[in-house]
């Protein structure tokens, strides 16, 4: 297929899109928190609460819009926050530091605050939701599902799964039955931000199984990360302006301002006066400083069907040979390849990494390699430092054990008292053992390389994003080469609900 005849395809392919989606109707399904309260962070209540802010700044509020939320409206306390006033006595401190369990010393917990709930997080509210409206839904209709939570690897049996409210983790599989209930050319597109969200881009294949070939439904999604990386979000902290994770860059270009701020964000980067969800994406790709990989569906499919071997001619072709070679090699040619928003997302990348010369792709080759031999450096002290630090603290401990020894199960029922009568001689005595100084040395040391180690990182993944990148364009210069003409059909219509918005 010539680039002639591709870009033809794309524009009909485009233009018939927007034919049958001009009257099209969005419903939002939102479905967020945890399996229980210890796991149902602040910031996932804040960020339905964020697009909740959103649709009505952008006079979309009266979308249909439902809501399934931890146990809906039963009223338990299922948000876990950190109060930034709130004070840690000094002995508990010290005695989690001792016991590892330093995690949520602060943790308190409340009922959500999100207002027009519909229902609980769980397999009976997802069906019941799905029995009730699937059937009032048409052709002309689409299904926007976010999700905000929290996500598994999954197993040999099943893929990725996403948390529900106090029960088993749904995979991948078992969600995509959900979709069942709807009427066939339904159009679903997803939003989710959760750990090895990228897994749910299977949701475009046949039963989420890649080797059983595409899904009928069109349907295509955005992903904090990819199948096999945790990502970025989930914390207790109150502050919105501390959040940076997927959810909030995303929901922030298509605000067109920071969360919890009115500082401007730019993420048109067509200039056509409105930001799509691709638009959207791409703003996260470039602009986030996480430990995330963002996914797209339609890099799902390029990575399925644009690495297979090149299809057999019948006769003289037009096509140009295989590209990856030279895209390895020129940047200019991978840019002049790209697609409009690709392009921005390379280029922004590139600078960013201060990458420079020809050979873009092997500058951020090389560069990764160097961050990650620093990374190994840094991860080696840490270790080191760690290792030393739970050496000295088992010595302590024992000391503390030994005086009191009900201290060893922290259930025992004397501990509260002895916290409170005894916690000033309880400090006293791990504050004088001999070993103690050199304990909180390498429990600070511990801590900021662990810290270093994660700054370090973020910088790599940057790389790791401009790969990705480069190679998606690489794909798509391929595909035609590659996958029949209905697969190629297909890629185009995933890029064009992309590039949509919501719509009243």
């Amino acid at each position: 297929m010539s680039n002639f005849t591709a870009r033809h395809l794309l524009a009909s392919t485009f233009l018939a899109f927007l034919a049958a989606t001009a009257n099209a109707h969005d419903r939002i399904l939102t479905i967020g928190g945890g399996n229980s309260a210890s796991n149902s962070q602040t910031s996932l209540e804040k960020n339905v609460l964020f697009l909740q802010s959103y649709l009505h700044e952008a006079n979309l509020d009266s979308l249909p819009h439902d809501i399934l939320f931890t146990d809906g409206n039963g009223g338990a306390r299922d948000v876990q926050f950190e109060d930034p006033n709130a004070t840690l006595p000094r002995v508990n401190d010290l005695l989690a530091q001792l016991a590892g369990g330093e995690n949520l010393l602060l943790a308190q917990y409340r009922a959500h605050a999100i207002p027009n709930l519909t229902d609980a997080s769980n397999r009976a509210s997802l069906n019941k939701w799905f029995d009730r409206v699937a059937p009032s839904m048409t052709a002309d209709d689409r299904l926007i599902i976010y999700y905000t939570g929290h996500g598994g690897r999954g197993n040999k049996d099943h893929g990725t799964t996403i948390a529900l409210w106090g029960e088993d983790d749904m995979s991948v599989q078992e969600f995509r039955k959900l979709f069942d209930k709807l009427p066939p050319k339904v159009p679903v597109i997803l939003i989710m931000a959760q750990c090895f969200s990228g897994g749910y881009g299977d949701l475009i294949y046949n039963e989420a199984d890649a080797n059983k070939g595409l899904a009928a439904r069109k349907i295509c999604g955005f992903f904090a990360t990819v199948a096999d990386r945790i990502a970025a979000g989930c914390t207790s902290d109150v502050n919105e302006a501390d959040y940076k994770e997927y959810s909030t860059y995303f929901w922030s270009a298509l605000s067109g301002h920071a969360r919890a701020s009115t500082t401007a964000v730019q993420a048109d980067y067509n200039n056509d006066g409105r930001v799509s969800f691709a638009e959207a994406h791409a703003y996260t790709v470039i602009t986030s400083d996480t430990i995330d990989i963002p996914l797209k569906t339609s890099e799902v499919l390029l990575r399925k069907f644009a690495t297979a071997k090149p299809r057999p001619t019948t006769g003289p072709s037009t096509a140009p040979a295989a590209t990856r070679p030279s895209f390895e090699s020129d940047y200019a040619a991978l840019r002049a390849a790209a697609s409009p928003l690709d392009g921005v997302v390379l280029d922004a990348l590139a600078k960013s990494l201060n990458l420079e010369g020809k050979n873009l792709v092997q500058s951020a080759k090389a560069l990764a390699d160097k961050i990650q031999k620093q990374k190994a450096a840094i991860d080696d002290k840490r270790n080191k430092a760690r290792d030393n630090c739970y050496r000295l603290r088992a010595v302590i401990r024992r000391r503390i054990w030994d005086h009191w020894p009900e201290l060893h199960n922290l259930f025992h029922p004397r501990v509260v008292a002895l916290l409170t009568t005894n916690g000033d001689e309880i400090v006293k005595m791990i504050e004088s053992a001999p070993q103690y100084a050199e304990f909180e040395d390498l429990y600070k040391k511990f801590n900021d390389l662990e810290e270093e180690s994660f700054n370090v990182e973020r910088k790599w993944i940057k790389t790791q994003r401009f790969l990705r990148a480069a190679e998606t364009v690489s794909l798509a210069a391929d595909l035609p080469q590659r996958a029949p003409a209905d697969v190629v059909g297909r890629y185009h219509t995933m890029l064009q609900m992309e590039n949509t918005g919501l719509e009243k």
